[in-house]
């Protein structure tokens, strides 16, 4: 059970890490072409936002905020395994 406890502070550690990154997207410059697009993507390219430009970086971006089990480290994440560490 020990063991176990680094596992979950560091994945405390990645879900703070990426509610900060959300955080500051919001209130940046891109999060604000983000929301206009989400309101209204007619008027936010009338506006001059590149709509396509920021779909496609979201669409890069958004694969390092989805935590996976290959990303995680934690070796007791194996019961959806294709492949059981102890097969019976």
């Amino acid at each position: 059970m020990t063991d176990r406890i680094p596992n979950y502070y560091i994945a405390w550690f990645l879900v703070i890490i990426a509610a900060l990154l959300m955080h500051n997207l919001v209130n940046s410059r891109a999060g604000r072409a983000l929301r206009s697009i989400h309101g209204n993507e007619d008027a936010a390219e009338a506006m001059g936002i590149d709509t396509a430009r920021y779909k496609l970086h979201l669409f890069r971006d958004q694969r390092g905020v989805g935590l996976d089990r290959r990303n995680l480290p934690h070796p007791f994440l194996t019961a959806a395994s294709a492949h059981p560490r102890h097969p019976s």
